[in-house]
């Protein structure tokens, strides 16, 4: 998971969590520990959300959605831009590419 977590980063998406879940198997009864790596969809700022400050007031107001969602687009872009057409799930081609228009 860190490896993964550092090499999106070089692709500039930034605002990753891994989060750590301990479950008991049901089938088995014997415990298990996963990791779940997180993209948020905003990059954060000095651990805010992505604000930008009013150069006159100083004041600082949400970002477009447009730059709220810049994780997502160029999430969107690592994984398929050079994906083969046949290779991607298409259901979630879609949807994502709806949800980052």
């Amino acid at each position: 998971m860190i490896g993964l977590k550092n090499y999106i980063k070089k692709y500039g998406i930034q605002n990753t969590t891994i989060s750590k879940y301990n479950r008991i198997v049901k089938a088995t009864g014997t415990a298990s520990t996963y990791g779940v790596l997180v993209i948020n969809a905003s990059i954060k700022k000095k651990d805010r959300s992505y604000l930008i400050q009013n150069t006159k007031t100083g004041r600082y107001k949400d970002a477009p959605k447009s730059m709220q969602a810049l994780n997502q687009k160029r999430f969107f872009h690592l994984i398929y831009d050079k994906c083969s057409r046949d290779l991607l799930l298409k259901r979630k081609f879609l949807k994502l590419k709806n949800t980052i228009s």
